[in-house]
Parts: structure tokens; C-alpha cells; sequence
């Protein structure tokens, strides 16, 4: 998909669960069914990113990576949350060292986060406010099928992707588009559920019967015109 001189910046993100953690549910079960430990994942996943984002940036002079909190990123204790939710989060940390690698490089990157105390953020891809990327990870929605009402309250609350017109998520494994509500600016709102990156789950498959291709969603902007909800998944 990369092509040199063709886009004004790239636009790369972490929708969460980029490791599986310990001791999210059955973690007896977890100890023994991940391939990797929780270091080795972190590793690898940090040697990925940074890899696509090396090779982002010989195709692009403005490349921008964003994280967010998902709750198999989250620092549990005992299944329960511990720390803060835009902070205490491995998916975090791993936006934080390709941070300090970029830094110290010198490539065009720039990382964002959301805030210590929040799960989500949003991005105003061209600075004008026209598309607004927001991101977050679908376990704060409860189910797929809540993720307009959800949207609806953090609009209505003015939390970090109140203004978002395109709304970019993960936590269900299938590539899900779906048209909403109106936007503000005058095209309609649109969610994109991403593919997961994993080849399958055995347990989610003996638990629902269902299974997942795996994939990369990808799309693109232009300043100014209205996103009509086509993607692409690689």
C-alpha cells in the first residue's frame, strides 16, 4: 500500500490486544495456552511495529502511530485493573519505546496516546476538523451492537472522540463497516471494527463455533472530501 509521494502522511494504528496477557479470565487456562510469554510478546510486537514503521517512513515524511488502552493490554492484578487506564497498559508501553526509537533516529514519527486517564483519543487528520480519526477498544462498549449508543454518550459527555467522524476500533475479530448518525461535517459518521491479526483462537472457536481470517484494514482520506466507508483488508 505504500507509495512514494502519493500520501501526505500515514496513519498507522494499535487498536488493542497487541499482546495477550496473564490474567485476564481464565488464567489458569492462560498460562499454559500462550505461545509466548508476556516479555517475548512485548518484544516481538515492539520489533514488528517498529519494522512497518521504518518502512512507513521511506515512503512518507509525517508518519503518525496511535495506541490505545484494550483490557488483554491492561495491567491486571487477579483479573482486575490495576493503575491508570491510558498509562498502565502494555499496548502503551510499546507506543512509548517506538517514541524513544524514533526519537533517537530522528524519523518523522509521531506517537500518540491518550491521556493517563482515559482509553481513547482522537485525531484531526488534517487539521481543519473534517475528519476526525477516533480510536478506541470495543470492551468499553460492552457488545458490538452498543457501539453507536456508546459513541452517542461520549459525544454527549465530551470525552476525547466526541468530535470523531470516523470511528476505528478492535476487540471483535471481524472486519465490521457500518454507516451512522451524521457527522458534523455534513457526511454521516462511520465505524470500522478491524480484522484481527492473529491466525485464529481455538478457544473462541470452540466457545462460538465461529473463526476469524486474519487481515489489516486500510483506507484512505483526502482533505476535504467525504469518506464514503470503502476499505480495504490486506
Amino acid at each position: 500500500q505504500f507509495k512514494s509521494g502519493r500520501y501526505e502522511q500515514i496513519i498507522l494504528a494499535d487498536v488493542g490486544d497487541i499482546v495477550e496477557n496473564f490474567s485476564n479470565a481464565a488464567s489458569e487456562q492462560q498460562q499454559y495456552a500462550n505461545d509466548l510469554s508476556l516479555m517475548d510478546q512485548v518484544d516481538l510486537a515492539t520489533t514488528l511495529i517498529w519494522d512497518i514503521t521504518k518502512r512507513a517512513s521511506r515512503y512518507c515524511s509525517n508518519i503518525v502511530y496511535a495506541s490505545i488502552a484494550s483490557n488483554h493490554c491492561r495491567f491486571k492484578l487477579n483479573k482486575q485493573n490495576v493503575g491508570l487506564p491510558g498509562q498502565d497498559d502494555w499496548g502503551i508501553m510499546i507506543a512509548k519505546q517506538i517514541h524513544r526509537l524514533a526519537s533517537e533516529t530522528d524519523l518523522p514519527v509521531k506517537v500518540l496516546i491518550p491521556d493517563p486517564q482515559d482509553e481513547s483519543l482522537a485525531y484531526d487528520v488534517f487539521g481543519d476538523g473534517f475528519h476526525v480519526l477516533g480510536i478506541w477498544h470495543g470492551h468499553q462498549c460492552g457488545s458490538a451492537d452498543k457501539v453507536g449508543q456508546w459513541w452517542k454518550q461520549q459525544a454527549f459527555g465530551q470525552q476525547p472522540v466526541h468530535a470523531a467522524t470516523i470511528a476505528l476500533t478492535g476487540h471483535w475479530h471481524h472486519l465490521r463497516v457500518q454507516e451512522m448518525a451524521l457527522s458534523s461535517n455534513g457526511s454521516s459518521r462511520y465505524w470500522i471494527q478491524a480484522p484481527t491479526m492473529d491466525p485464529g483462537s481455538n478457544w473462541y472457536r470452540l466457545n462460538s463455533g465461529e473463526d476469524s481470517q486474519p487481515g489489516i484494514v486500510v483506507f484512505e482520506l483526502e482533505r476535504g472530501k467525504h469518506f464514503a466507508g470503502s476499505v480495504q483488508k490486506l
